[in-house]
């Protein structure tokens, strides 16, 4: 696995879900631009604090997720290989619109809750 920082939008809602061990944990899809193309990121929390940032949003809201990005090829039956991408989730925050602030206020929009 690779350490990462991504930022995109939410695609998919976060969704609450329980381990086999019973160990709760959370998972959302992030859209993620890739020059032209779109690409999708699948995203399991089991950080308290990144649940809690990531269940403060909303489809389309933009955030950044920090943590282990794993990737893997798949080839889906009878079609082309494809890239399949997900992160255990350490840290989550919401990004704000930060267009026409001062480097200050940018800087302090941007902060993680960890």
């Amino acid at each position: 696995m690779i350490a990462a920082l991504v930022t995109g939008a939410l695609f998919k809602a976060p969704e609450s879900r329980m381990s086999k061990s019973g160990k709760p944990f959370v998972t959302a899809t992030i859209r993620a631009k890739d020059g032209d193309a779109m690409t999708f990121i699948r995203i399991v929390a089991f950080s308290e604090t990144a649940q809690t940032e990531l269940f403060r949003l909303r489809e389309g809201d933009s955030l950044s997720v920090q943590g282990a990005l794993k990737a893997e090829l798949y080839k889906p039956e009878g079609g082309e290989p494809k890239l399949n991408l997900s992160m255990i989730a350490d840290a989550a925050w919401r990004r704000h619109c930060t267009h026409g602030m001062s480097q200050a206020a940018k800087a302090t929009a941007t902060t993680p809750i960890f």
